[in-house]
């Protein structure tokens, strides 16, 4: 084990390392030869510097411990953590231990050393203690482009991190923003040259491929770009951006009523893009500014930034407010009758609840398999 939280001296929390064989006395475990554990040859390897973790795919992900990227899902990978200064202005200011800056007096922001797992190691360069790789970030190099999956950025282009989640840059310690509030990631983003047959509505300029599919930043279905009304001088309807809120919104009532949070968490990032874009729309629209719609388009925002696609009994509790904005929502704003000729809403007597399906058969997303046909219906739109 590597930690012991349940001791009640916080001395004895840590690890526990012997010289000899025999069990250990926080938990009665057998001890083992530290070559044989993962997290040992790690914390060796960092030379008595701190251990972190992080994902070689998502580098914003940051972990004390050993676990699975929430992201994608795969193993993460222990580093030497290192420190420096936020201010670009002290980045020469490093240090391989937690501290404050000697010049400002603010604390260190952890960012990524060297690898310390064998398979990493081998596969780049190390970031040692106090060069200047350490101390500062290249400038990307020409030709990079923006992760296709990525919708938040560190506004110091340098850092060049993005993520497709809100988090802190790993580089400087910022806090991450969306990447349409920062100038040069905008502009990035709108001169990514479009290739493809098929592209997402939501993002034309970072979601395209030559065959059919599901967007990776939303979830969305790709469709022909040809089919896409307003693409070429960027402009979206609030009629499109309603239909794509409902397109995601099912997405997730079907996946709850199936017990399953697969995708659960780009869909709620469509939720997120659709919503801002619909506020937008409403906003500058002659005679849509409607204070009820407005009022329920932030909700399906605030609710949507809530699901995480990790634990399916938190991600339903958002699904009541989902529902109830949504029913304001098709209430003024039809969704497309010829893609969803009928909507049906249910009532959930046992959650208190409504919700919103295109297939008449009832499918509970609140309760699941355990109780998929509990629900009255109570209208059909």
């Amino acid at each position: 084990m590597d930690r012991h939280p349940d001791e009640q001296d916080p001395a004895n929390r840590g690890a526990y390392f012997s010289t000899e064989p025999g069990e250990c006395p926080l938990c009665g475990m057998k001890l083992k030869p530290v070559e044989e554990l993962d997290w040992a040859r790690a914390k060796i390897a960092a030379g008595g510097g701190d251990v972190a973790y992080t994902c070689p795919k998502h580098p914003h992900v940051f972990s004390e411990s050993p676990g699975d990227c929430p992201v994608c899902g795969s193993n993460l990978e222990p580093f030497k953590a290192m420190f420096a200064c936020r201010d670009p202005k002290h980045a020469e200011q490093t240090s391989d231990r937690q501290a404050e800056c000697p010049k400002c007096g603010e604390p260190m922001a952890v960012f990524r050393g060297p690898w310390l797992g064998d398979a990493m190691a081998k596969m780049g360069p190390s970031v040692e203690s106090g060069s200047d790789e350490a101390a500062s970030t290249a400038a990307p190099e020409a030709g990079r482009t923006i992760p296709a999956d990525a919708r938040f950025v560190c506004p110091m282009q340098e850092c060049w991190q993005f993520s497709p989640t809100e988090a802190r840059c790993p580089t400087c310690g910022m806090k991450l923003k969306p990447i349409e509030q920062i100038e040069w990631a905008t502009k990035l983003a709108h001169t990514t040259p479009a290739k493809g047959r098929f592209v997402c509505p939501m993002h034309p300029d970072r979601a395209t491929s030559d065959e059919p599919g599901t967007c990776p930043i939303c979830a969305m279905q790709l469709l022909p770009r040809d089919r896409i009304v307003g693409l070429d001088d960027g402009s979206v309807s609030v009629a499109q951006q309603v239909d794509y809120l409902m397109e995601h919104y099912l997405a997730l009532q079907e996946r709850f009523a199936r017990d399953s949070t697969d995708e659960v968490a780009l869909h709620a990032l469509g939720l997120v893009d659709a919503g801002e874009k619909l506020r937008e729309g409403l906003q500058h629209e002659t005679g849509q500014n409607n204070v009820s719609l407005l009022d329920a388009v932030r909700t399906v925002h605030t609710a949507a930034l809530k699901l995480r696609g990790t634990d399916l009994s938190s991600d339903r509790s958002q699904m009541a407010q989902l529902s109830e904005a949504m029913q304001t929502i098709i209430g003024q704003q039809r969704p497309d009758p010829k893609r969803w000729p009928k909507l049906f809403i249910y009532r959930c007597p046992m959650a208190k609840a409504d919700w919103i399906q295109s297939t008449e058969k009832k499918a509970n997303p609140y309760y699941g398999f355990k109780m998929l046909d509990c629900g009255n219906l109570l209208e059909t739109k």
